[in-house]
């Protein structure tokens, strides 16, 4: 297609470019998946060899469609903010849904199927899975949750002292197994890219995690860390740790605190110490 110019000097296109940073604007991939449609059509009577390939094919501009408006601001995967209500648009919302939908009916067929770096995978997959599922918010909830899947975690492949897995006691099912030690920011999820805030208004923060005591520790001995970090003030919003002596071994929440949103980029991250984790969720809710 040639229907969007891209000065490739300037704005390189690789397969490191992250979705939300393509240059292509919205009419470009709608034009694109019109003539994938066509595609379709006209490999009706294929092998399925084919019209498999074909629909992979329409998955790229499905998934650059449904991915871009999750992780762009058009839509959050947890918004507590009047404001995002009232400027979502409800027939884009149920359009890029359905995107999100073939999406996630392609990757069910396929479990195996990439739709980003192995790094952020899960992360992008989260995304289209909250997009498939969500419905229009006509009102905005009183509390929400930020699932595993929207945190980073920095380990080197080789240390493998964290991993997602499978957790039926987890409330999506899905967690962020820790085990040892990884010292300062481990776990992060920069709260913009997933809340949906708005400015002034009091909030409530407290994560789910399940912590094992470790033999010989003293009680007080910190398991975890949990906090928020304003990258603007460059101060700590709040900070706890999660204590040996609280540990059970079984999930539990703990409180992180309060605070007015102040419209800022905040950092939420997890530091473990010496432990055996599972973490599950984080809840964000409205102070009235």
């Amino acid at each position: 297609m040639d229907a969007q110019e891209i000065d490739e000097t300037n704005t390189p296109i690789t397969y490191a470019v992250p979705i939300e940073r393509m240059p292509f604007k919205k009419d470009f991939y709608l034009q694109g998946r019109e003539l994938w449609l066509k595609a379709e059509a006209a490999a009706a009577d294929e092998s399925e060899t084919v019209r498999r390939h074909v629909a992979w094919g329409r998955f790229g501009l499905e998934y650059a469609l449904a991915g871009t408006y999750a992780q762009m601001g058009e839509w959050k995967s947890v918004g507590l903010s009047s404001a995002l209500a009232a400027r979502l648009d409800r027939t884009e919302f149920m359009q890029m849904r359905e995107s999100a939908r073939y999406c996630q009916r392609m990757l069910d067929a396929d479990p195996r199927g990439i739709v980003s770096s192995r790094l952020n995978d899960v992360r992008c997959k989260g995304y289209l899975r909250a997009l498939a599922l969500a419905e229009f918010p006509d009102a905005v909830p009183e509390r929400a949750l930020l699932q595993d899947w929207a945190f980073n975690y920095n380990d080197h492949p080789k240390s493998k002292t964290m991993s997602r897995e499978a957790d039926k006691d987890a409330t999506d099912g899905r967690i962020i197994a820790i085990r040892g030690e990884n010292a300062g920011w481990s776990v992060t999820c920069p709260m913009s890219s997933a809340l949906a805030l708005d400015k002034g208004v009091k909030y409530r923060m407290r994560a789910r995690l399940k912590a094992a005591p470790l033999g010989g520790a003293r009680p007080e001995a910190s398991l975890m860390a949990l906090g928020v970090f304003d990258r603007i003030t460059k101060k700590t919003l709040f900070n706890i740790a999660v204590r040996n002596a609280k540990a059970t071994g079984k999930y539990e929440w703990y409180d992180l605190g309060e605070w007015v949103d102040e419209g800022h980029e905040c950092i939420l991250y997890m530091s473990p110490y010496g432990a055996t984790l599972s973490f599950d969720c984080v809840e964000v809710s409205i102070v009235r």
